[in-house]
C-alpha cells in the first residue's frame, strides 16, 4: 500500500475545503467532485481520497446544518462515484466504465435529490415537478388572460399546460439522465486530464474519433429495450419515465458514437471541415430530431464496425 505523507494528507484535506468553498459559491460545482476524489485517490492513494471525501462532505453538512434528501443525493452523488473513478484509474481498466459508473452514480444522486422528498411524504417520485408545471401552467393561463388572448389562442395555451404536466415525470427523468451521462463523462476527462498534469501512470485514451462502446452495452441495450417494451405493455405506474430513461440510456452513448463517427470522417480525411460544419448546423438547427440521426449513425458503426473496419483496411 502506498505510505500517505503529511504533504498528501495536507493537499487532499485542500481539496475537500476548496471543493466546500466551491460549492458554497457555486452549487453545481459539485458535480465534477467525482473528478477531484479521482484524482486524490489515484495519485496519493485511497488515505488521501479517504481524506478529502470526508472533509467535502463534513463541510457541506456544516454549511446546510442538517442532513435531508439534498444533502444525501449530493453525497451518493460524489463520493461512490470517486472511489469506483480513483479504482478504475488505478487497475488501469477501460475508462467508458469511469463514464457509467459516474453517470449511474450522479443520476441516482439527483433522483434522490429531487424526487425522495416527494416520497417521504406519500407522494409520487415526481409529485413536485409536476405541481411545478402545474403552477407553471396557471401562470401561463393567468398571463394570457391579462393580455387579452382568448378563444383557440388561450384554449391552445391550456392544452400545452396540461401536456407539460402530464409529461412531467417524463422530463424529469431525460434531464436527470442527460445530466448523469454529462457528468460521466466530464468527470472522467477532467480525472484523467488532473492524473496526468501530476504524472500519473494511466492507461492510454484512444483519440475522441475512435472512441467505441463494448461489446457488453450493445447486449445491455437489447435487454433494457426488451425490459422497457414490456413495462410499458405492463402498463406499471410511472412506466413512461421508466422508457423514458432507458431511452436516454441507450440512445446517449450510440448519439455520442455517431458524433465520433463525423470525427473519425473528417479526421482520415474521408469528408472535409465544410462536411463538419455543415453537419454541426443541421445538428443544433434539427434538435431533436437530428439526435435520432446520430443514433442510427452510432448504431450503423456499432455493427458494421465502420471505422475498425476501414482501419484494418488501411493496415493491409
Amino acid at each position: 500500500m502506498k505510505h500517505l505523507s503529511i504533504k498528501a494528507a495536507l493537499a487532499a484535506l485542500g481539496i475537500g475545503a476548496g471543493a466546500v468553498a466551491a460549492a458554497y459559491i457555486f452549487p453545481i460545482g459539485l458535480i465534477i467532485m467525482p473528478a477531484l476524489l479521482a484524482f486524490a485517490g489515484t495519485v496519493w492513494g485511497y488515505g488521501a481520497l479517504a481524506i478529502a471525501a470526508i472533509t467535502a462532505a463534513g463541510g457541506i453538512i456544516c454549511l446546510a446544518g442538517t442532513v435531508d434528501a439534498s444533502i444525501l443525493g449530493a453525497l451518493v452523488m460524489f463520493i461512490p462515484a470517486g472511489i469506483a473513478m480513483a479504482y478504475i484509474f488505478k487497475n488501469r481498466l477501460p475508462y467508458r466504465t469511469a463514464a457509467v459508473t459516474g453517470a449511474f452514480f450522479a443520476a441516482v444522486g439527483i433522483y434522490i435529490m429531487t424526487c425522495a422528498p416527494a416520497l417521504m411524504e406519500g407522494e409520487g417520485p415526481f409529485a413536485y415537478y409536476s405541481e411545478y408545471m402545474a403552477a407553471l401552467g396557471d401562470a401561463v393561463e393567468k398571463t394570457a388572460a391579462e393580455m387579452g388572448i382568448t378563444g383557440d389562442k388561450a384554449e391552445a395555451l391550456r392544452k400545452m399546460a396540461a401536456y407539460l404536466e402530464y409529461k412531467a415525470p417524463d422530463m424529469a427523468v431525460m434531464a436527470m439522465m442527460c445530466l448523469g451521462m454529462g457528468a460521466g463523462l466530464a468527470n472522467t476527462v477532467t480525472a484523467r486530464a488532473l492524473c496526468r498534469a501530476k504524472g500519473a501512470a494511466l492507461k492510454p485514451m484512444a483519440g475522441f474519433c475512435r472512441w467505441q462502446l463494448s461489446r457488453g452495452f450493445t447486449h445491455g441495450s437489447i435487454v433494457m429495450i426488451i425490459g422497457a417494451i414490456i413495462i410499458s405493455a405492463l402498463r406499471i405506474t410511472n412506466s413512461s419515465a421508466i422508457v423514458t430513461a432507458v431511452e436516454c440510456a441507450v440512445a446517449g452513448p450510440y448519439a455520442l458514437m455517431g458524433v465520433c463517427l463525423m470525427a473519425f470522417m473528417v479526421k482520415m480525411k474521408l469528408r472535409g471541415t465544410a462536411f463538419m460544419i455543415i453537419s454541426a448546423a443541421a445538428l443544433v438547427l434539427l434538435f431533436p430530431y437530428s439526435v435520432y440521426g446520430l443514433c442510427i449513425m452510432g448504431a450503423a458503426d456499432r455493427l458494421f464496425r465502420m471505422r475498425r473496419g476501414y482501419l484494418e483496411r488501411m493496415q493491409k
